[in-house]
């Protein structure tokens, strides 16, 4: 099918390049656009065809969701970007945090029912305002301070019942980490 299309192209542009007229060149362009046409819309119909298909797997199947256990958990990070000792403003100033930026970590939450895994983004910081986020006033002493974020999760045990044509099938189970709050703040070093 390629071949024949690749060679409907070729011959068009050999008989547009012989000087023929201008009423030729606009068949030309009607058949080659009607092809394209053609080959999209069939694209199109197998597309939607393979995804009735997909569908017809799943008709009839219905999943009911129920809160099996909850649990809230915290955990601190360090946002990147900061000096090993922190930051020393000897005149005050403040110190910006992004908790949008930095570093996606692995964490993982210890549960009764087994270990709860999410990614967990650590933050930049800095003395610059172009981070943007937060501004976290530091005392004007000759100590170090570092930013710091307490990040707030609900952890979620779901039951999943499977039904397929209103009959029980089988159940699983799976865990939810989600995002619940930040508490930003900074810490004396030194």
């Amino acid at each position: 099918m390629k071949n024949r299309i690749r060679g409907f192209f070729i011959a068009c542009l050999r008989k547009e390049r012989s000087g023929m007229e201008v009423s030729m060149r606009y068949r030309i362009s009607k058949t080659i656009i009607s092809t394209i046409l053609a080959v999209f819309i069939c694209g199109c119909f197998k597309t939607s065809v393979c995804a009735a298909e997909a569908n017809e797997m799943r008709y009839g199947v219905r999943e009911v969701v129920t809160v099996a256990a909850t649990a809230d958990r915290t955990i601190t990070v360090t946002p990147g970007r900061q000096p090993e000792g922190g930051y020393r403003l000897p005149f005050g100033g403040s110190i910006y945090v992004n908790t949008g930026g930095g570093l996606s970590v692995p964490a993982i939450f210890p549960m009764p029912w087994g270990n709860v895994s999410t990614s967990v983004n650590v933050g930049i910081a800095g003395k610059e305002s172009s981070i943007g986020g937060f501004s976290l006033p530091v005392p004007a002493k000759t100590k170090y301070y570092k930013a710091k974020i307490n990040k707030n999760y609900r952890i979620e045990r779901r039951k999943v019942d499977v039904y397929q044509y209103n009959e029980y099938k089988y159940t699983y189970y799976v865990s939810v980490a989600t995002l619940r709050s930040e508490e930003i703040y900074v810490v004396e070093v030194s």
